[in-house]
């Protein structure tokens, strides 16, 4: 079902478990900008991205496409991570550019969907935005909110409006302040390949940030890493969209033409840039 409508510090700390000294060693750190700590995603990667996302990906983009009418076939995939999405795009016939700031994400994208034409970019999309004229540009994965600041996670909001040709789609799924309100795990285990992961999470009071602090144990190490997004309200999205030329938007709880409500894990966006 469907409505319309008119960071922190970041650091990392890598211990061996077989040490006789269990003091952490330190093996990166950064103010803020943790998304561009190489080290988290190689080894948050067999958690963040097992192989049951591929087949959700295909799942994720039938119903994209089902609310997507438009005879154009180009798609930016901005946060493209291993490229499940592009991927699934690419295979319904886009002509697909996808970005990601990782290069350890970007070269397992492209071992992973050789001979789909996908055009695959590392860029910082913090400093540097050069796209333009995409009937389709996609934003998922919960990536939204990554950026330290307000005014930068609004100038990509921003630039990603800007992205889509008139009469395209913009298409962001992303957690909102209401989403983490209602359902807040603060903690967790769970397996994963080669080992299992524990996250400790805290949200701010006036619910603008969410932080975390996540370990992985793999093959005898344990790595620790803290991440932080910024978080907005639908209305936050809804206005900055209208201001750059979005009138039809549509928003979803989940992939499954779910309601937007009390009892939504997530927030889909999907809005039409008028002619």
């Amino acid at each position: 079902m469907l409505k319309k409508i008119n960071s922190t510090a970041a650091f990392a700390t890598r211990t061996s478990l077989t040490s006789t000294k269990r003091r952490p060693r330190t093996i990166g750190r950064q103010v803020g900008r943790w998304y561009a700590n190489e080290r988290y995603w190689v080894d948050s990667y067999p958690f963040v991205f097992p192989s049951y996302t591929w087949s959700n990906a295909r799942i994720e983009i039938d119903f994209l496409l089902s609310q997507y009418h438009s005879v154009g076939k180009s798609c930016l995939d901005l946060c493209c991570g291993i490229g499940r999405h592009s991927a699934a795009l690419a295979r319904s016939g886009f002509d697909v550019t996808a970005a990601d700031s990782s290069r350890f994400l970007i070269a397992q994208a492209r071992k992973k969907t050789v001979g789909l034409g996908i055009t695959f970019q590392r860029i910082d999309l913090e400093k540097s935005f050069p796209y333009r004229n995409f009937d389709l540009v996609i934003n998922l994965g919960c990536s939204f909110g990554q950026f330290d600041t307000d005014r930068q996670n609004k100038q990509f909001l921003v630039n990603m409006a800007s992205a889509v040709s008139k009469g395209g789609y913009l298409v962001i799924n992303c957690l909102t302040r209401e989403v983490v309100q209602r359902g807040f795990r603060r903690r967790g285990r769970y397996k994963m390949k080669g080992g299992y992961v524990t996250y400790r999470r805290t949200k701010a009071k006036d619910m603008s940030t969410v932080t975390g602090v996540w370990s992985f144990l793999r093959r005898g190490f344990m790595s620790r890493y803290h991440t932080a997004y910024r978080l907005y309200d639908l209305p936050w999205f809804v206005d900055i969209l209208k201001e750059n030329d979005f009138r039809d938007i549509y928003f979803y709880g989940g992939y499954e033409d779910q309601e937007y409500g009390e009892r939504s894990k997530e927030l889909i966006i999907l809005a039409k840039r008028t002619m």
